[in-house]
C-alpha cells in the first residue's frame, strides 16, 4: 500500500503533475473538528 502510493506520488513529481493526497484526511478533519467543538462545549458550560 505503502510502496504504491510512494509510487504514485515519484511518477507525479517526475511529469509535474498534482499529488495524490490521503482520502482519509477529509475524514480525520472533521472529525478533530467535532472533538474541539465537544471539548469547548463543555468548558464554556462547566
Amino acid at each position: 500500500m505503502a510502496w504504491r502510493r510512494w509510487k504514485q506520488n515519484e511518477k507525479a513529481m517526475r511529469h509535474d503533475d498534482d499529488l495524490s493526497y490521503s482520502k482519509l484526511l477529509p475524514i480525520l478533519s472533521v472529525w478533530l473538528l467535532a472533538i474541539a467543538v465537544v471539548i469547548m462545549y463543555m468548558i464554556f458550560m462547566a
